[in-house]
């Protein structure tokens, strides 16, 4: 399977919506949904149906990232580097992303890098000959604000696209987690589970959702919940932090 896009960089903008579901929700849900989507190329290409996605989170010192959300503040950035595998493996995949969201509307820039170059930057927190505009994004404002690794974030994501022509993507997230390490590939890690027994459900899209996903969110009783992992991660590893002054 290759996750390669075609483009070195990818940019869009999209609008998201988050939900918790319990189990008998998702299974309610996603009983709804089949007439309608079927699975994207990522969730097909797997026998479980679920493949995984991890991301290690950077933030400053002072934890900006982390603050600007308790704060609610409209727009904010994420700066985070994520993979589909669990260890450094010939098909692993790293993806550099940049995140800027403006309430429910989100842009995301990204770039692919090797393996070799992303262990370089780890070390010494340069692109030693990259040109890309989205890692040199990502290099200024780790050397700028000061960035560094927080919390690494993992879950199983299981995604669906529209059978129609219509723009959204639609993922259940499964068994989300953390723990705190300075690795996207700790050789230990003890993790923390978010929120057990739940399933977070997020709908992705550009234009109005289409009517027949308006009535089953309106059928099943949902209601939007926000839902940012990082700040999870950082509440459920960082105990310390979550009590501490910055948060008032």
């Amino acid at each position: 399977m290759s996750w390669l896009p075609a483009a070195e960089v990818e940019n869009y903008w999209r609008y998201e919506i988050k939900y918790r579901l319990t189990y008998q929700q998702y299974q309610r849900v996603k009983s709804a949904l089949l007439p309608y989507v079927h699975f994207d190329s990522y969730t097909e290409a797997v026998p479980s149906h679920k493949y995984l996605v991890r991301s290690l989170y950077f933030d400053s010192l002072d934890y900006q990232s982390y603050n600007e959300k308790l704060d609610g503040n409209h727009s904010r950035y994420k700066f985070r580097i994520r993979t589909y595998s669990d260890a450094i493996r010939p098909e692993t995949v790293i993806r550099i992303e940049a995140k800027l969201r403006h309430g429910t509307k989100t842009e995301k820039l990204g770039a692919f890098v090797s393996i070799e170059a992303f262990c370089d930057f780890m070390k010494n927190y340069h692109w030693d000959c990259e040109a890309n505009p989205v890692l040199i994004e990502f290099e200024r404002n780790v050397h700028a604000r000061i960035l560094r690794p927080k919390v690494l974030v993992e879950y199983q994501r299981e995604g669906y696209r529209c059978r129609g022509k219509e723009d959204v993507r639609i993922t259940f997230d499964h068994h989300v987690q953390s723990a705190q390490t300075k690795t996207l590939f700790p050789t230990h890690a003890f993790f923390r589970q978010h929120y057990p027994h739940q399933i977070v459900l997020e709908i992705k899209h550009r234009d109005q959702q289409p009517e027949w996903l308006k009535a089953i969110v309106q059928s099943q009783g949902l209601k939007i919940e926000t839902n940012s992992k990082y700040c999870q991660g950082i509440d459920v590893t960082q105990l310390d932090l979550v009590n501490h002054a910055l948060r008032v």
